[in-house]
């Protein structure tokens, strides 16, 4: 069972205090949104550059536009799903996973939670209306990286039901039921956290050495996968080359459209850019310091500075490549 960190059980009734265990919560652990980045199924983030976040190595960035959006929209989607629902909750609500084995950084925080009838969700507002998340929504799916933080809260929360909720507007949205996987959470997603939380803790990440050969039959599934969608996008990339070459050929109007494609011909204008690279945040300082007297001078546009934050990258290719 969980332990709530601003539910009090009192007369056998579960109350909101509403103060969560801020030592708890301060202290840090593995949240629902980790999931994806520490099994490497994370569009946004590596499990090392999660890391560095999790060690002070790096800052973690500001929030995004659609993040921003995302804080606007939540409490009207909570609003909206309780009476979709038909059913009371709590929005926020912390919890910790089986604290009394030692497993108190294991955390969760709902955008909907009933303790009576442990039943959660997960909120997600896409921002734009081509969003291929919220078309995969309507066709009953989730993706893969958000499934594994509806796992990861059904098992803090030790859900019954759980739904995945993609929001724009009340006519425009979708709900999907989510299993719970228990056999998953307890054989790969545990023992990844484990695994990554000590590093955490010793504040260490050691570097891969030296060659191994992989035999086991994990690693051969996977490999068999990678190698025939490998396979598979070049074919679709070729494919794609041609078909492009052949519209291109086509297109004989500014917007030509059919069979369900449209092709628009657009005049771009001429770009010069310059890059310089750094290998300090001093020496980037003191290049755009240098840079920002020339801002906003006659063909001059905004100079702004890119940071990429230190990785560690795998390449895979074929074996006998």
């Amino acid at each position: 069972m969980p332990r709530y960190l601003d539910l009090a059980q009192k007369d056998g009734q579960l109350i909101f205090e509403g103060r969560p265990d801020e030592k708890l919560i301060s202290a840090g652990g593995v949240n629902a949104g980790d999931a994806a980045a520490i099994l490497a199924e994370s569009p946004f983030e590596t499990a090392y550059g999660l890391w560095q976040l999790k060690t002070k190595r790096r800052k973690k960035p500001p929030p995004n536009q659609a993040m921003l959006g995302g804080r606007i929209t939540e409490p009207l989607i909570f609003a909206w799903y309780k009476d979709y629902a038909h059913m009371e909750g709590r929005s926020q609500v912390w919890a910790v996973y089986d604290a009394e084995e030692g497993c108190e950084w294991i955390r969760g925080l709902g955008d909907f939670w009933n303790a009576e009838l442990r039943h959660g969700a997960e909120f997600k507002a896409p921002a734009r209306d081509d969003s291929a998340d919220h078309r995969n929504a309507k066709e009953g799916g989730v993706p893969l990286h958000y499934l594994l933080q509806c796992w990861h809260l059904m098992e803090v929360y030790d859900a019954l039901t759980w739904e995945y909720v993609s929001w724009r507007s009340p006519d425009d949205y979708a709900v999907v039921p989510v299993e719970r996987n228990t056999d998953f959470w307890l054989t790969v997603m545990v023992p990844a956290y484990l695994e990554f939380w000590r590093r955490v803790q010793e504040n260490e990440w050691p570097m891969p050495t030296g060659n191994t050969r992989e035999e086991s039959e994990a690693w051969r599934d996977a490999a068999t996968l990678w190698l025939e969608s490998d396979r598979m996008a070049s074919l679709g990339k070729s494919g794609k080359e041609r078909a492009t070459a052949a519209i291109t050929r086509l297109a004989s109007a500014k917007l030509t459209t059919g069979a369900g494609v449209k092709a628009m011909w657009s005049a771009r204008r001429p770009k010069y850019e310059a890059k310089i690279s750094a290998d300090t945040p001093a020496a980037l300082a003191q290049i755009m310091a240098a840079l920002k007297p020339l801002e906003g001078r006659q063909g001059v546009g905004k100079i702004s500075q890119v940071e990429t934050p230190e990785n560690l990258i795998l390449q895979i290719k074929p074996e006998k490549e």
